[in-house]
């Protein structure tokens, strides 16, 4: 007897992607992946349809726009099979049953993580939190429609940035500062604004030596929220600032955590700064091979 064909693979932390048995299935346009990415990220919940013409045009959306949400539903039953999409009342659900999403697994994994970081196992929650950032291929849904992704996509980005915050204070703890860098760098690039990540590289470089390189990032972000958004940095990173200027030996033995919401803010909104908090981590750790945030044991 032929072979069953397995369980579906929704991925939409990157590109949107349907794969089955190794192979991936032909997906059709922006507004077909964008009709999909929304029942994805809705799954095993009922989406009016008039939220997936939302999803698609925004406010002004065609006459024909819910004929057009239909037949690119049919499409989607039809590869995909009558049972996986199911029509409730003005909207349709996904079902995942035994198939898989990768934002779930992505979830399922760092809140793992984050059980055995609150235990004191940062070495396994490292590990755990690499596993789950290997699952991002680039930006979310980056093939929707351009209204599902301002919609979604900037929440999504924060689950991995929130992560990726995670990471990089598990690897403080476990002094592996020097890793962390060149991450940091582009990090950085990508979002100016976000100081935490700032005031982590800050500290990344000021531990491996590099201080006139710590002092140079900090200049480079008061430049640029001066000049594009008027503000001063927040108190927490001109006190990380000002520990540096003064050769703070306890720099070298705190591990640097804030208050995440705080510092994401200047993310959000042009608002304030927030104060930092330099907490004491008095724990000792076994050491092992560095790990890479795809989770893999390095050999240099």
């Amino acid at each position: 007897m032929p072979e069953l064909p397995g369980p579906f693979e929704f991925r939409i932390l990157g590109t949107i992607e349907v794969w089955r048995d190794g192979r991936a299935l032909g997906l059709g346009g922006r507004k077909m992946r964008g009709v999909l990415a929304a029942l994805v990220l809705h799954a095993d919940r009922v989406v009016l349809t008039e939220r997936l013409v939302a999803a698609l045009w925004g406010e002004q959306p065609p006459g024909t726009a819910v004929a057009q949400v239909h037949k690119h539903v049919s499409e989607l039953r039809g590869l995909l099979g009558q049972e996986c999409i199911v029509r409730h009342g003005g909207g349709y659900r996904l079902h995942i049953g035994s198939n898989t999403v990768d934002l779930a697994k992505f979830d399922e994994i760092t809140r793992s993580a984050r059980a055995m970081w609150s235990a004191g196992d940062a070495e396994q929650a490292a590990e755990q939190i690499g596993t789950a950032l290997a699952l991002w291929r680039g930006d979310p849904i980056a093939d929707a429609t351009d209204e599902l992704i301002r919609i979604e996509a900037p929440a999504l980005q924060e689950r991995r940035i929130t992560a990726l915050l995670d990471w990089i204070e598990m690897m403080f703890v476990l002094e592996r500062h020097g890793e962390l860098v060149g991450q940091l760098h582009s990090l950085v690039a990508q979002n100016p604004f976000h100081e935490k990540l700032r005031g982590h590289l800050m500290l990344a470089l000021y531990r491996s030596g590099r201080v006139a390189e710590a002092l140079a990032v900090y200049r480079d972000g008061r430049t640029c929220l001066a000049e594009e958004l008027g503000l001063d940095p927040g108190s927490g990173l001109q006190a990380l600032h000002g520990a540096m200027l003064d050769g703070d030996a306890s720099l070298e033995r705190l591990e640097y955590l804030n208050n995440r919401s705080t510092w994401n803010a200047r993310n959000a909104r042009k608002g304030g700064g927030a104060p930092s908090r330099l907490i004491r981590h008095r724990r000792s750790y076994r050491r092992r091979p560095p790990t890479s945030p795809a989770g893999h044991a390095r050999s240099d």
